[in-house]
């Protein structure tokens, strides 16, 4: 469990992000994705989350708020830059908005409109027990080597980023327990 909490951690886990698609929200992670999100003031028990609608111009709009302090009926609107940091005060408390530089460019050029993203912050520690179990770690044999590790994600590229990290933490870990 903490090392996948350090996974979380490092990949910015506990805030996620979906765009409405056709039949489906689609989650957006890496290339996919043009702003990150932090929540400087959510202690690590915090939740909440928000519309935010981009406009390729590089203006966003923040509305929606839900969390535990938000009244039901919050029509708060809040207006900032998603293409360089900015930090808004919201009903969650401050939001931290900066461009994503894993962005892929040409999507970047392909926002022609607007672009609605949901973000949503969930306690990094449910975040690590949810992506724990959908962790799976064979051996061939009894006494082994190697170990086969698959990882179940709808975006690959997070799977990717999920397993790499885990190992690079799990390296970390073992040298620094090892000195």
């Amino acid at each position: 469990p903490t090392v996948m909490r350090e996974v979380v951690s490092r990949l910015g886990l506990d805030v996620s992000y979906t765009s409405p698609g056709m039949f489906h929200d689609r989650s957006l992670y890496g290339a996919s994705l043009p702003l990150l999100v932090t929540f400087p003031d959510m202690g690590e028990k915090g939740s909440g989350s928000f519309k935010a609608v981009l406009s390729p111009k590089g203006e966003v709009s923040l509305s929606g708020f839900v969390g535990k302090n938000v009244p039901q009926d919050d029509d708060t609107k809040v207006t900032g830059r998603w293409d360089r940091p900015d930090t808004l005060l919201t009903p969650l408390g401050r939001i931290a908005l900066a461009p994503n530089p894993r962005m892929d460019r040409t999507s970047e050029e392909q926002l022609e409109g607007p672009l609605e993203v949901s973000v949503s912050r969930t306690p990094p520690a449910a975040v690590s027990r949810a992506y724990a179990s959908r962790l799976m770690a064979d051996s061939p044999e009894d006494y082994a080597s190697v170990i086969t590790m698959r990882f179940s994600d709808v975006c690959p590229e997070r799977a990717e980023d999920v397993l790499g990290t885990l190992i690079d933490v799990y390296n970390e870990n073992w040298v620094r327990e090892k000195n």
